[in-house]
């Protein structure tokens, strides 16, 4: 259960700090998300995040939102870091 909460609430996160980094110009560099174009759509994003929640409890493999759960603390460190670097340069520039 708390596998499956943290992973809906980190693609949350992450969909968030996708759309504050986004400018004009830039592109996701996930070659998925960039294909179908929900990388910034908090709404969409959690559906997704729900649908595969939903599909490994259904067949028994929940344990591996934990090894998801570990990517995305990842790609969430990884966009925090980008955004602090950039807003940091920002103010020195």
């Amino acid at each position: 259960m708390w596998g499956s909460t943290s992973f809906i609430g980190l693609n949350l996160v992450d969909a968030w700090l996708t759309k504050q980094l986004f400018t004009p110009g830039q592109t996701e560099l996930n070659p998925v998300v960039r294909y179908l174009s929900y990388g910034d759509d908090l709404v969409l994003k959690g559906l997704l995040a729900v649908a595969i929640a939903l599909i490994l409890w259904r067949f028994g493999k929940s344990h591996l939102l934990w090894y998801l759960n570990i990517v995305m603390l990842i790609v969430i460190s990884w966009n925090t870091a980008v955004l602090t670097v950039g807003n940091l340069l920002l103010t020195v520039l």
